[in-house]
């Protein structure tokens, strides 16, 4: 099972490989993360480690990523989230900005999981 510090390391380096090519979560499972292609809940190192810790099997009170418009990626709304947008965008240009603002969301427990490291 994986740790929570080591969850958010490998969703921001992820995140950062998307900003940086503007290409899918596929890709990046196929290209840098082979090893973890199919192993992750919804493809996201954060869902999976609160699926892993949690009894209700859910992201929506306990996803530690402070998103744009609630308390989880999907907005389910009229107003589409970040990721929402992210998904949908077939600019590679679009793409890459989306998910630059997609790493610059507060994690949860951040600052106090790397302090002094």
């Amino acid at each position: 099972m994986m740790k929570y510090k080591d969850a958010v390391i490998n969703h921001v380096k992820m995140w950062e490989w998307l900003a940086k090519t503007g290409k899918d979560k596929v890709d990046y499972f196929n290209e840098v993360a082979f090893e973890d292609k199919g192993l992750l809940k919804n493809d996201c190192y954060l869902c999976d480690f609160v699926f892993s810790n949690t009894l209700d099997f859910s992201c929506f009170h306990k996803c530690p990523v402070v998103w744009d418009t609630g308390k989880m990626c999907m907005s389910f709304t009229a107003t589409p989230s970040l990721f929402d947008r992210w998904s949908v965008e077939n600019d590679i240009s679009d793409r890459k900005k989306l998910a630059s603002k997609i790493l610059k969301l507060k994690i949860k427990g951040y600052y106090k999981i790397f302090k002094g490291d």
